[in-house]
């Protein structure tokens, strides 16, 4: 999680409940990803909806180290972003991560997701400046009025 600002913050049962209650009442969707085999919880999904310009922006947490590096943030990815692209809402697709995570900028770039830019040394990771990058990909609502 060195990537997110959900660093700043230690999380219970209670902050969490909190959290996918506000999300729900926003209409947003917070989703589990879980191993399959194991049956155990490896991170989350977020999908932000801004109704007023029909944009879905997503964003995933693979918070269980041993599942790291083994596919699973690509598998996940790409199925919100099939999702997305087969709903009657969403005219396009946002993300963003922090330019230093290698991981991250591949698996939106594999996706489909195009550069759109970039805010030079917006965050601090480990005390030290770090880019954000921002990707978008209109999808075929976009010509829909």
């Amino acid at each position: 999680m060195c990537y997110s600002n959900q660093q700043f913050t230690t999380h219970n049962i209670f902050t969490t409940l909190k959290y996918f209650f506000r999300m729900r009442m926003e209409r947003n969707l917070f989703l589990s990803i879980y191993d399959i085999d194991s049956t155990t919880m490896i991170g989350t999904a977020t999908i932000y909806f801004d109704f007023n310009h029909r944009i879905s922006d997503i964003g995933i947490l693979i918070g269980h180290s041993r599942f790291l590096a083994r596919g699973y943030g690509t598998e996940a990815w790409n199925l919100l972003i099939q999702y997305l692209l087969s709903d009657s809402f969403t005219r396009k697709i946002t993300a963003g991560c922090v330019e230093s995570n290698l991981a991250m900028v591949r698996i939106i770039e594999q996706s489909g997701l195009l550069f759109e830019a970039r805010r030079h040394d917006h965050f601090l990771i480990s005390n030290k400046p770090a880019s954000i990058c921002y990707y978008g990909l209109l999808t075929h609502q976009s010509h829909l009025h």
